[in-house]
């Protein structure tokens, strides 16, 4: 099997796991074990084994955190400077762009940390600071949405625990991902799909129909998928200059693309991920993915109720 090369968002991932994990774990001891936070700690230490709410929390916050750190182009160093502040500004600058908001960690929000912090990320700030220059690359921009994803994928298959005496945490294995089925599909099968499923409708329908063409996943995770598709559907536009690109990604990812996926955090880094392709925090494009990027059981799901446009329409081209 031919290795990943540098940049590859699924190796980055891999090799940031378990500096994550680690991180994951000594910011939710730091939190617990700090004594202006007894009150978390004594309803923590009420539950049996996994503290699932709180480690969801965590998850959210280090996912979060490698999109906001990728995004400098300099994540080490970004993150070194990180540790000097504050909690409550770490809160405030992580709470700001990107998928998630400090609403996703409220118990992490409404915390004190006198000491602790700076050290749990310690190891994470190394590791970045150490990838190679093709890797740090790949973190910027929708790169870090990539990285970001397949971390979440990984990091499922863990459960935040409380170790024994409840003072801290660990991750265990055996976490959501195999509950929810959260595999997600390499570039190469993706790219063998758009091949075979989209590029065809495309050259069939010509540029002028361009518009009427509408996508679906119906699993559609981080957004894999939809951001290939984005991607093809951009370029059979063959805009002529930047701006015409800026305007062909806002209205692929506002009319074209549509999902579904029964985890939420996964529809809300595709939703971030597809904003920030199409121009960012505007709610111009965010109202729209909001409704055509949607959590929910695709088993289940009305489909004619839920984009009664496309049914009409006679439903997705691919």
């Amino acid at each position: 099997m031919t290795a990943a090369p540098a940049g590859d968002p699924a190796r980055l991932a891999a090799a940031l796991a378990p500096p994550v994990g680690a991180a994951l774990a000594a910011l939710g001891t730091a939190v617990i074990a700090d004594p202006a936070n007894a009150a978390l700690a004594a309803r923590l230490a009420g539950q049996t084994g996994a503290v699932a709410g709180v480690g969801h929390q965590l998850r959210r916050f280090f996912l979060q955190l490698i999109v906001r750190v990728g995004a400098t182009g300099d994540p080490g160093g970004a993150l070194a400077q990180w540790r000097a502040a504050r909690w409550p500004a770490w809160v405030r600058w992580l709470g700001t762009g990107g998928p998630f908001d400090a609403a996703s960690w409220p118990d992490l929000a409404a915390c004190r940390l006198a000491a602790g912090a700076a050290a749990a990320v310690g190891p994470l700030a190394d590791a970045l600071g150490a990838l190679l220059p093709e890797d740090r690359a790949a973190l910027t921009g929708d790169g870090g949405f990539a990285v970001a994803g397949r971390l979440h994928e990984r990091l499922l298959a863990r459960t935040a625990v409380l170790a024994p005496g409840g003072r801290a945490v660990r991750l265990a294995e055996g976490g959501d991902r195999r509950r929810d089925g959260a595999y997600y599909t390499d570039a190469v099968p993706i790219n063998a799909l758009i091949d075979s499923a989209l590029a065809p409708v495309v050259a069939a329908r010509g540029a002028a129909a361009l518009d009427a063409v509408t996508v679906c996943d119906p699993a559609c995770g981080s957004g894999e998928f939809l951001v290939a598709a984005a991607r093809h559907l951009v370029a059979a536009r063959r805009p002529a200059d930047p701006a015409a690109a800026r305007a062909a990604w806002r209205a692929v990812v506002t009319t074209a693309l549509h999902g579904v996926d029964r985890d939420p955090d996964a529809v809300a880094l595709c939703r971030a991920r597809l904003a920030w392709l199409a121009g960012g925090d505007d709610p111009a494009i965010t109202a729209p993915l909001a409704t055509r990027v949607r959590v929910a059981d695709s088993l289940a799901l009305d489909w004619a109720a839920a984009w009664p446009e496309v049914a009409r329409a006679g439903g997705f081209a691919a």
